[in-house]
């Protein structure tokens, strides 16, 4: 009886510890999208600015925890978490 509360007690931790490496596995994956989605913004955002440094001279983006915030003198755009959550949606295989 003791051996197999044992086993059940080493299959539920290695159920654990498998779960623990997919949610590692997946965070990772946003974390990366994440970086490639700033970097693709800050790119464009700095075409953008060349192409209309006339008009546009003052301008920002702020990465806060989970938004991102661009403001400038025509402009005034947040981008939230839902955004974010789209992003881990299509990291998460399967969905």
């Amino acid at each position: 009886m003791e051996k197999g509360l044992e086993e059940m007690k080493g299959l539920i931790d290695e159920v654990k510890g498998e779960v623990q490496r997919k949610i590692y596995e997946v965070e990772e994956k946003v974390q990366m999208k994440i970086e490639d989605v700033r970097a693709k913004l800050k790119g464009r955002l700095r075409r953008w600015s060349t192409k209309f440094k006339g008009r546009l001279w003052n301008w920002s983006i702020k990465f806060k925890g989970r938004s991102a915030i661009l403001r400038g003198s025509s402009v005034n755009l947040r981008i939230d978490h839902s955004v974010l959550r789209q992003i881990q949606n299509s990291c998460i295989p399967g969905q």
